[in-house]
């Protein structure tokens, strides 16, 4: 898949923007590597990870991969105490929209081939849940 670091980099902001009191209380379950850093531990709060500096923004779309993938781990605070509403609008515009993206080659690139759509959509479909 192609990455798309800015958008992944902006989605995890906003989410703080408008989560950041609930996020505080979230511990990650797991280490997470990011590239070109040390290690982020476990029991780091998810607003911590979110504000993980990034000098590069190649490393945006593991934090963002992370952060979803800590929801799905959380079992007491997201489903009790913090509920989390996951809307994705026009998701099947993915499938027949102008192609916009271009390859290394230009040749042009689907859109489900992006690094979003593949990582937004396996929630919906029921391969990844929180």
């Amino acid at each position: 898949s192609y990455t798309q670091p800015v958008f992944a980099y902006q989605t995890p902001k906003c989410l703080l923007t408008v989560n950041g009191l609930q996020l505080e209380h979230l511990h990650m379950q797991a280490n997470v590597e990011v590239e070109h850093r040390a290690t982020v531990p476990d029991s780091t709060t998810l607003v911590q990870l979110v504000k993980v500096e990034s000098k590069e923004l190649t490393q945006a779309p593991t934090v963002l991969a992370a952060v979803l993938s800590e929801f799905g781990e959380q079992t007491t605070y997201v489903s009790i105490e913090f509920p989390v509403l996951f809307a994705i609008g026009d998701f099947q515009v993915i499938y027949y929209c102008k192609r916009k993206y271009r390859g290394p080659h230009h040749s042009r690139i689907q859109p489900y081939h992006l690094f979003m759509p593949q990582l937004l959509l396996q929630y919906p479909s029921g391969l990844r849940q929180f």
